[in-house]
């Protein structure tokens, strides 16, 4: 897919906005994690995010293809149906247990949905991007407690919170592929990994960044719009 993307961007004159993640770092031991932190990845899917963004550089040395990389942390919000995020609306709507995967006491950070958008459509349409990687973080560390109890509070019910542990991911891996990639990548649950915004904030002037609660509420309401059945 990205080798197709840039050779329709070098086709078309156009500019490749690459959303980025945080895998590519692995294990980190800093407070915040800025634009020189080398990457370091450990599991499968770090080491493609690295590739790809090899990729990109390579094609804007040798044939002039530009592109820009926005990293971001987990997000969520409207339309996000990942099987982790979207779940964890859906159960707490209807009163279900909202289950999490790794520790709930470990510093996290979450990226609104349309923040995200807004800060890859702002970077795309500077001129002085080419080449360039920034990051953007969430409005706050919080905890997946703290973050879980607010979607509770917003959601107006009394879902409890469940965790599965790493130990029980890593038995699961034993028999499906599936549980043993999604372990690999468990340590994001397990350890502090927080983004600097500097470059991206003394660039732009600042970062659009919805507080947890005004992000949750706006979740909330998305999914009540879609299951019209559940009660206001």
């Amino acid at each position: 897919m990205l080798e197709n993307t840039i050779a329709a961007a070098k086709l078309n004159k156009a500019k490749i906005m690459f959303p980025g993640n945080v895998y590519v770092f692995g294990h980190v031991h800093t407070d915040t994690v800025g634009e020189d932190q080398p990457f370091a990845p450990h599991t499968a899917k770090g080491k493609l995010r690295v590739r790809m963004e090899q990729m990109l550089s390579q094609s804007w040395r040798s044939d002039s293809v530009p592109y820009t990389i926005v990293r971001f942390p987990d997000f969520y919000g409207p339309h996000v149906l990942n099987p982790l995020y979207g779940q964890i609306f859906q159960n707490a709507l209807i009163g279900k247990p909202m289950r999490w995967y790794g520790r709930l006491d470990v510093p996290i950070e979450f990226c609104y949905i349309e923040d995200a958008a807004k800060a890859l459509v702002t970077a795309g349409l500077s001129a002085t991007t080419s080449g360039e990687t920034y990051h953007v973080p969430g409005p706050g560390v919080t905890t997946p407690k703290e973050w879980l109890d607010e979607v509770r509070s917003v959601a107006g019910t009394q879902s409890k919170i469940r965790t599965t542990p790493g130990y029980v991911v890593t038995l699961a891996g034993i028999f499906n592929p599936l549980a043993r990639e999604f372990r690999e990548m468990l340590y994001l649950k397990e350890e502090r990994l927080i983004l600097n915004g500097t470059k991206f904030r003394t660039k732009f002037g600042g970062i659009l960044a919805t507080p947890y609660r005004d992000g949750i509420k706006k979740t909330i309401d998305w999914f009540k719009n879609q299951h019209p059945q559940i009660p206001s």
